[in-house]
């Protein structure tokens, strides 16, 4: 089951697809001896995280906190071991690739990139050549070298 994670310094709330299926996870987990809090959304609203019109998305029901530190480590390596996938929220500002020392994979993207299929490309002595950050298919050493600036002369001294 992909399960959807978003962490602030306070809390680390884990986001289940259904009612049905955070109800299970919390009994397993409080069965097997770890800490489960009832999510709150206080610590969202005051960091801004939550878009404007999207407070009803926030279902106390399927969301629940496994803490942080030490107690969110055990929690989502227990997660993430019985099959779990552990997936960024879409509300989660800048993720990282892990949370607590356990890996967390970015969200897919549910569209595709606006310039996706706007890039230029051609064939060059049997090599692709792309049009990179609008640089266009002129094939020059300002457009695909890296310059270096520095002498290479040995530098001047008394």
């Amino acid at each position: 089951m992909e399960l959807e994670i978003t962490a602030t310094p306070r809390e680390t709330l884990v986001w289940a697809p259904t009612v049905d299926a955070a109800q299970a996870l919390r009994r397993t987990l409080v069965d097997d001896g770890y800490f489960i809090r009832d999510a709150d959304p206080w610590e969202l609203q005051q960091l801004g995280v939550i878009p404007d019109g999207a407070h009803l998305e926030f279902d106390p029901a399927r969301i629940f906190d496994v803490t942080i530190g030490g107690e969110a480590n055990a929690t989502l390596h227990a997660l993430s071991d019985d099959g779990h996938r552990l997936v960024w929220h879409p509300w989660q500002p800048y993720p990282a690739r892990k949370v607590w020392g356990v890996t967390v994979l970015l969200p897919r993207r549910r569209q595709p990139h606006a310039a996706a299929g706007t890039s230029e490309s051609a064939d060059h002595f049997g090599g692709t050549v792309r049009s990179l950050r609008g640089l266009g298919l002129k094939i020059s050493r300002e457009n695909y070298a890296t310059i270096n600036k520095r002498s290479t002369a040995p530098r001047w001294s008394r």
